[in-house]
């Protein structure tokens, strides 16, 4: 009979108790999606692992200061978040780092259309200003609420709504520029 999982409530609450296997479980759980929400805004992978480590470290050490033990999804974000921009704010911007290499097209001129479109959506992505990229990262890919993404980036869902807006608005612009040029 298989053991039901444990909600992120009850980890936290074994944590809190002195359970360090907890923290493992809490890892396995979350390292992945953090790894991607923190590599989507700093474009490279050893920056990317240093904020999931520097993430889980300050778990380890601050897990009493989570006031709601059901905010732990939350407060991994928003620390992770907080690791990014000190990442971003000190560092040079990073070459583009092709995340998703593994594909094997059928022909040349798939792999050459497939690269240049990938290309041209990273450089998109990275273009945005990070409040916004943020946003469309934890919304489109971490698939998170509105009332999540506020409660990760200290704002109201509100704004996490304008940003998103904008945001989506100015990739949909850049992207019908880019499929004007090239029809000429």
């Amino acid at each position: 009979m298989a053991m039901a999982m444990a909600t992120d409530a009850q980890l936290l609450d074994r944590l809190l108790r002195g359970d360090t296997r907890s923290l493992g479980e809490i890892y396995e759980r979350y390292r992945v999606p953090l790894f991607r929400f923190c590599l989507r805004m700093v474009k490279d992978t050893a920056l990317a692992e240093d904020a999931v480590h520097d993430t889980f470290v300050k778990l380890a050490r601050q897990h009493s200061g989570i006031l709601h033990p059901g905010a732990l999804k939350s407060w991994l974000f928003r620390v992770a978040r907080n690791e990014v921009y000190m990442i971003l704010r000190r560092a040079a911007p990073m070459p583009l780092e092709d995340a998703d290499g593994v594909l094997d097209p059928s022909t040349p001129h798939d792999l050459l259309e497939q690269t240049e479109r990938a290309s041209l959506v990273h450089a998109m992505l990275a273009a945005l200003r990070p409040a916004y990229r943020e946003v469309l990262m934890l919304r489109e890919f971490e698939e998170m609420p509105y009332a999540e993404i506020a409660a990760i980036t200290g704002s109201t869902e509100g704004a996490v709504k304008s940003r998103l807006f904008k945001a989506r608005l100015a990739l949909a612009g850049s992207m019908a520029g880019m499929q004007k040029e090239r029809m000429r």
